[in-house]
C-alpha cells in the first residue's frame, strides 16, 4: 500500500511538472504573438479639443474636416516625434499606435513634390493637387493605392517628414489603431517620447530631397 501511494505521488508530481512546463510554453508563445501582432507607436499628432475628446472616449482615431489637408490629400497627418508638433492655442497632443503585423503588410509610399509620367516627357505635380493626384501617383507603385500610408517632407519645413493615414483606412480601422491625447506637449512627452524611424519601414517610391520653399 505505501508503495502504491508513492507511485501515485510521483505521477501527480510528474503531471504537475508537465502542466507547468506547458503553461510556461503557452505564456512564451502568447508573448511572442503579442510582440508580432501587438500595437506599436507609429507617430504623434495635434488635434482640437473636440477631436481629442472623441479620440479619448474610445482611444481610437477619428476623421474630421480639420484633418483634411492639401499637401497629400485626405487623412490624418502625423509626425515621427513629439518635439516637432506645432499646435494652435487649445490644441491637444496625441500618440498613435497600430497593429504591428498589419503595419508590416500595408502599402507605404514616399510622395514626391512632382514626378515624370511613364513616357518621361511631362512632369506631374503631386503636392497640393488633391486626393486624386496623390492616389494616381501611388498607383504607379503598387496595388490598392487608396489604402497605402503616405510619406513626404513637410512643405516649407527643411528635413522634416510626415505620414498621412488615409481617411478610409481610419474609418475602416484597417490597422488596429489606438490613440490617446493630452492637454500639452510636455504631458504627452512625459508618457511617450520615442523617435519613430520611418525610414526603416521599407517605403516604396521616390523620397527625393526636402524643399525649403514655403
Amino acid at each position: 500500500m505505501p508503495r502504491t501511494k508513492s507511485i501515485l505521488a510521483f505521477l501527480l508530481a510528474l503531471s504537475f511538472f508537465f502542466s507547468s512546463a506547458q503553461a510556461v510554453r503557452m505564456s512564451q508563445a502568447a508573448r511572442l504573438a503579442q510582440g508580432r501582432n501587438g500595437r506599436r507607436i507609429i507617430g504623434y499628432a495635434t488635434v482640437s479639443r473636440r477631436e481629442a475628446r472623441d479620440i479619448n472616449q474610445h482611444y481610437a482615431l477619428v476623421v474630421s474636416s480639420s484633418l483634411i489637408s492639401d499637401q497629400l490629400g485626405h487623412g490624418f497627418y502625423i509626425a515621427n516625434q513629439p518635439d516637432v508638433l506645432q499646435g494652435e492655442t487649445g490644441s491637444w497632443y496625441c500618440v498613435i499606435k497600430a497593429n504591428r503585423g498589419l503595419m508590416m503588410n500595408v502599402g507605404k509610399a514616399w510622395i514626391p513634390e512632382s514626378y515624370f509620367d511613364s513616357n518621361m516627357i511631362e512632369e506631374q505635380d503631386v503636392w497640393d493637387q488633391g486626393e486624386d493626384a496623390v492616389v494616381e501617383y501611388i498607383a504607379t507603385l503598387m496595388e490598392r493605392p487608396t489604402e497605402a500610408l503616405r510619406f513626404s517632407w513637410v512643405k516649407g519645413m527643411h528635413w522634416r517628414s510626415q505620414m498621412v493615414i488615409p481617411s478610409n483606412v481610419i474609418t475602416g480601422d484597417k490597422l488596429g489603431f489606438w490613440a490617446k491625447c493630452y492637454r500639452s506637449k510636455d504631458e504627452l512627452a512625459g508618457h511617450w517620447n520615442d523617435f519613430i524611424d520611418w525610414e526603416e519601414w521599407n517605403i516604396d517610391g521616390d523620397r527625393s530631397r526636402p524643399t525649403s520653399t514655403p
